[in-house]
């Protein structure tokens, strides 16, 4: 390099706000989720948020909270100004939101920002004006108690920013999402959102978290909600979960709060997943609000500044505990299954179970003899699948938690069995439920102490890298234990000679190392365990099944609806499906109007 190097000068402060900005307001709501933050650190009690256009045009946030004194508004919008913190020490046990003091900085750096104030023992309030950064004057201001901030024109003075912007639609969107997230973590506090003049939100102040939450993320949730509530040393798990029955085709019913802070964390939504693992059908996610309370010297919160990042020591713990807590909860949750909506109505976003019966002729009345609808409903008997009766059953049949099964009434389209409740009756998807029948026997089978080997015509060599030795030997005791046979050969090789004949053909160093890279980053559920239970799955939906469109013995049905009850899951099969739906006699009477 030739010639005198360039020379290192800071940065003019109006410029390094704006770079700082570009960090924290992503999107109008971004500015909307640092305000609400400020106000509950305020001590609000009542947060009513007003946008217009977007965000583009205005953004308000009222509360009723403690107030900032005149003297302190311009300290206010400084950069790395804050009442929260004093020493780094303190971010160990930090309670608050905010304490890296950077969001009204950066607001006012894009924006043109009101912000009027009144403690309430102050007699009158105060009002600061700030436009790019710049304050451009503080006056005394009538006012109630609490602190309103208005901020118009967004991305003024960045209009490359601007310009990056979403539609209106799409940014009420994210408005509203932001709002109704935050609003979750403390129900005692009311929430409003109104939206161009038109009220989107109202959140009443109430102490029923799961009535919140059904406001929040759909009415569709409403009943189906499971608390949590479960620990372990420097860990806490609260919040709810919704019954398998209401889940979505995204991610987007899932709410996560980490010490009190919304977060984004994959680690934590790879734990949920894997606590209902088995009872969603593959692209479905579970619906849950979850709330970590982990010890702070674990935690640390200072990983970005728009603070919805964390990071966790020990988190395979943290992730173990979350999917162990989640799955007993299912399991303690007794009858699973899903109502029958003769409607067609969804219990979740994008998803509906609708019974769908094929299309008959029906001929005229003067055409001749009305059609045969005796195959429509076909029943049972120990002689014949199509005797005129079907059979009570020895006993009753409780299926986890559910009414019990007293009798047998037919099967419908020799595809579902039709059994009546003490309070109702239900439908049993014949293939659906010998799938979950089978799977759990295969499984189970897989899974015995001494399990099938497959010797390999030749050794797999498995070479290692110097970063995989260590996870390789923390994983050696179960790969054996599952029906490997792996030999040092020698400093960082292993030959394998054989493999668990549940695997079928694959290869196993491939396999091997799959496995290593899931151990590594804190995966719970193995590829060895996940292909097991392929295996399982295939076995039981394509050779061993009863099929649709097969007739069945009364003999037959009754000891399918046995096996069922004792099954660890009845209500899906392995594929996630439901096996079984239910209906009481008042919902049946409901739509009949007899009530």
């Amino acid at each position: 390099m030739t010639g005198r190097p360039p020379m290192i000068r800071p940065l003019p402060e109006s410029v390094a706000n704006k770079i700082a900005a570009g960090e924290v307001v992503e999107r109008p709501a971004s500015i909307v989720k640092e305000l609400i933050e400020n106000a509950l650190d305020a001590g609000a009690r009542s947060v009513r948020v007003t946008v217009e256009h977007g965000g583009r045009g205005l953004i308000r946030v009222q509360d009723d909270g403690c107030g900032i004194p005149a003297d302190q508004l311009k300290v206010a919008f400084q950069r790395h100004a804050t009442s929260k913190l004093t020493a780094l020490e303190e971010l160990e046990k930090i309670g608050s939101f905010g304490f890296r003091g950077e969001a009204l900085a950066a607001i006012g750096a894009v924006a043109r920002v009101r912000l009027v104030s009144r403690p309430a023992r102050q007699p009158e309030g105060a009002g600061i004006w700030v436009e790019g950064g710049a304050v451009k004057g503080v006056e005394p201001q009538a006012a109630s108690p609490g602190t309103t901030v208005e901020v118009r024109d967004l991305f003024f003075n960045t209009p490359a920013r601007r310009k990056f912007l979403k539609s209106e639609a799409t940014e009420q969107g994210h408005l509203q999402e932001m709002v109704g997230r935050l609003a979750l973590l403390r129900p005692e506090v009311r929430f409003t959102l109104t939206l161009d003049g038109k009220e989107a939100l109202d959140l009443p102040a109430a102490g029923d978290l799961a009535d919140r939450a059904t406001r929040v993320l759909g009415k569709g949730t409403e009943g189906q909600w499971l608390p949590i509530d479960a620990s372990q040393p420097g860990v806490r798990l609260t919040g709810l979960i919704a019954r398998p029955a209401v889940s979505k085709a995204n991610r987007s019913g899932q709410v996560l709060f980490v010490n009190r802070r919304l977060v984004r964390a994959p680690w934590i939504q790879y734990a949920l997943q894997a606590g209902v693992h088995g009872r969603l059908m593959e692209g479905h996610y579970p619906v849950a609000l979850l709330i970590l309370e982990i010890d702070g010297a674990r935690v640390d919160v200072n990983v970005h500044p728009t603070k919805q990042e964390v990071r966790v020591s020990n988190q395979s713990d943290v992730v173990r505990m979350i999917q162990d807590s989640l799955r007993e909860r299912i399991a303690q949750a007794g009858d699973l299954a899903p109502a029958l909506s003769p409607r067609g109505r969804s219990v979740s976003s994008g998803r509906s179970y609708t019974l769908r019966m094929p299309p008959r002729p029906v001929a005229p009345v003067s055409a001749g003899p009305a059609p045969d609808w005796a195959g429509v409903m076909e029943r049972l008997s120990p002689e014949t699948p199509l005797a005129e009766e079907g059979g009570p059953l020895p006993g009753p049949i409780v299926i986890r938690g559910g009414q019990p099964i007293t009798r047998i009434l037919g099967q419908l389209h020799r595809s579902y069995l039709v059994a009546e409740t003490e309070n109702g009756f239900l439908l049993v998807d014949q293939h659906a439920a010998h799938e979950r029948v089978v799977f759990e026997a295969l499984l189970k089978n897989l899974k015995r102490p001494d399990p099938e080997k497959q010797r390999l015509l030749l050794d797999e060599l498995l070479e290692l890298e110097l970063k995989e030795a260590e996870p390789f030997a923390a994983i050696l005791p179960t790969l054996t234990a599952v029906g490997f046979d792996i030999d040092p050969f020698g400093e960082r090789s292993y030959a394998v000679r054989a493999m668990p004949a549940a695997l079928g053909e694959v290869n196993p160093v491939a396999l091997i190392r799959t496995v290593i890279e899931e151990r590594e980053e804190g995966k719970l559920r193995s590829a060895v365990e996940e292909r097991t239970e392929v295996v399982a799955a295939l076995t039981a939906c394509k050779r061993r099944s009863v099929k649709a469109g097969d007739s069945m013995t009364l003999p037959a049905a009754q000891q399918l609806l046995k096996q069922l009850a004792g099954c660890e899951n009845p209500f899906n099969c392995p594929h996630g499906r439901p096996t079984i739906f239910t209906m009481t006699l008042a919902e049946l009477e409901r739509q009949f109007k007899r009530t």
